[in-house]
């Protein structure tokens, strides 16, 4: 798994923000736990993969959330989007940054003259490891 163990990490740090009686950590680690669980009975095969799934799009959705409340000008809806995110890449794996990418694709480009042939190798390779935005930044400009 991404995190060893992380249905018990998830209690615990229940537990704790329960006796904090911190609501928005609670409710938070609630809906990762329930997203993990509707991911492991959902028959499909549950590895780090799908994990990795499971939080990607719940942080895209909070994402998408605070970008439609800043637009409505509602920062106050939009703080605890935030505050959630922030909790939830606890679990993921460090992203590579732009530099990183960029060297990694150059490295995967060089001496090939065909592009198009090597892209989706370099998309797989990279996925979960970094911002897809910025990969086919990166891609199409080199």
């Amino acid at each position: 798994m991404l995190i060893d163990n992380i249905d018990s990490l998830i209690k615990t740090e229940m537990l704790k923000s329960r006796s904090e009686d911190n609501h928005l950590v609670l409710s938070t680690y609630r809906l990762i736990k329930s997203e993990l669980v509707k991911a492991k009975t959902s028959g499909l095969e549950y590895n780090d993969a799908v994990e990795l799934s499971v939080l990607s799009r719940m942080v895209k959705q909070r994402e998408k959330s605070v970008e439609a409340y800043l637009l409505a000008s509602r920062e106050d809806l939009a703080e605890p989007e935030k505050q959630e995110i922030e909790i939830i890449k606890v679990f993921l794996p460090k992203l590579m940054s732009y530099d990183e990418i960029e060297s990694f694709i150059s490295e995967a480009l060089h001496g090939v003259t065909d592009k198009k042939k090597v892209q989706g190798e370099i998309f797989k390779s990279l996925k979960g490891k970094a911002d897809p935005k910025s990969i086919k930044e990166i891609f199409d400009r080199l």
